[in-house]
């Protein structure tokens, strides 16, 4: 059977580059499951690998789609069918790295056949939240789906949206219909590790992270994409973290010491909503990341699970 190993673990906790450490070490590409970094352009603030890493190690599902195109978890699934059958015949090993615990899901577990937008429902939610009406509309979410609802952020209008709207036109819960599912996959063996590092470390590590984007030129990107490239600050891809932040500072709205803090800040919320969808996978095997041996432990507990 072929086998696959996933990386999870949170934002920051060290999966690109224990990923490159095996992808090396067993002579295989890296699956990329991140929902930011398959917007070209979109690179600081995504932590994309650069070119050194790249010329290493072949990457995928990266720099596939302009900012302002549509890509959800079933894009991401229909990439990763497209793909595999070449990277399976070079390879013993598939290794996919990144933090969209759903992109990872549609691929480990499949995904439901989900309705289509429905523009008028749509419509009228988006309304509720011009005027004012969030907080009743996420109260209604967490009754009729509290799973979904304790997964997404209170100001995800996206998801919260498209939770109700989904429910509305089927009566169904988001969270069950995503757990109707059957793989794309069958003859994967998915191995799935997970990288845990203590709270106060992940929280350090986050905070050099966004240290280091603003030192790498973060502002200087977010202001080519909106006033060079004219993409709209209201995109979905700009509206993710860290770039809507630095959109706000380019709109005078916030300081710069005020953005890398709420950047900070919503980062740990990011990473703790992460380790929530992770912990309940009983599947995951979890590793604490400040090993000095990590990849050796995970090659032994990869010999001792590769069938």
């Amino acid at each position: 059977m072929i086998q696959a190993l996933i990386i999870s673990g949170p934002t920051a906790s060290g999966k690109s580059g224990l990923a490159l450490e095996l992808a090396q070490k067993y002579h295989t590409d890296i699956i990329s499951a991140d929902s930011v970094q398959v917007y070209k352009y979109l690179n600081i603030g995504s932590a994309k690998p650069g070119k050194a890493v790249l010329d290493k190690v072949p990457h995928h599902l990266i720099d596939l789609i302009e900012p302002d195109a549509e890509f959800d978890a079933g894009t991401y699934l229909n990439y990763c069918e497209d793909i595999l059958p070449e990277i399976i015949s070079r390879n013993k090993l598939i290794l996919f790295a990144g933090g969209t615990g759903l992109y990872l899901k549609a691929v480990i577990d499949g995904l439901v056949d989900m309705p289509g937008k429905n523009q008028a429902v749509r419509d009228e939610l988006y309304r509720a939240i011009k005027e004012g009406r969030r907080q009743e509309l996420f109260q209604r979410l967490k009754k009729i789906d509290p799973v979904y609802a304790e997964k997404i952020h209170y100001n995800d209008n996206i998801r919260l949206v498209r939770a109700l709207e989904v429910h509305q036109v089927t009566g169904k819960p988001l969270s069950v219909l995503h757990n109707s599912t059957q793989t794309s996959f069958p003859d994967i063996d998915f191995i799935q590790i997970g990288i845990f590092r203590e709270k106060a470390e992940l929280s350090e590590r986050i905070n050099q992270r966004v240290e280091r984007m603003f030192h790498s030129g973060f502002i200087e990107e977010v202001d080519w994409l909106i006033n060079q490239k004219g993409y709209s600050p209201d995109l979905k891809s700009l509206k993710s973290l860290g770039y809507y932040q630095v959109a706000q500072y380019l709109r005078g709205q916030l300081s710069l010491e005020e953005t890398k803090n709420e950047i900070k800040k919503q980062t740990r919320y990011y990473a703790k909503r992460q380790m929530t969808w992770l912990k309940r996978d009983q599947r995951i095997k979890w590793f604490r990341s400040n090993s000095a041996s990590l990849a050796d432990e995970i090659s032994a507990y990869l010999a001792a699970n590769i069938k």
